[in-house]
């Protein structure tokens, strides 16, 4: 089991949250921001009319297929920051 973490900044612009893993894996999202909103999807084209929207202070698990990516954005003047935990080769 591999198991990382990380911190990513989310501005108006698409952000790669989770890279392509050939086994796929479990990921565990925090948006630790006091206030703001963001947006999660499976592409760079990920928007807030598209993505499953995260609440400020949310939590959310998922799991990803091999080859598959988890992409973040945010409105235009905020700055969350998101939480993660990856674990891979988890079967």
């Amino acid at each position: 089991m591999a198991l990382t973490t990380s911190q990513v900044a989310v501005n108006a612009t698409p952000a790669l949250v989770a890279d392509q893993s050939p086994s796929g894996c479990r990921i565990s999202l925090h948006n630790v921001d006091q206030g703001a909103p963001l947006w999660i999807g499976s592409s760079s084209t990920v928007s807030t009319a598209t993505g499953f929207r995260l609440d400020a202070k949310d939590k959310v698990q998922l799991t990803l297929n091999a080859n598959e990516q988890l992409w973040a954005v945010c409105a235009n003047g905020s700055t969350p920051t998101l939480a993660v935990i990856r674990q891979t080769n988890y079967v």
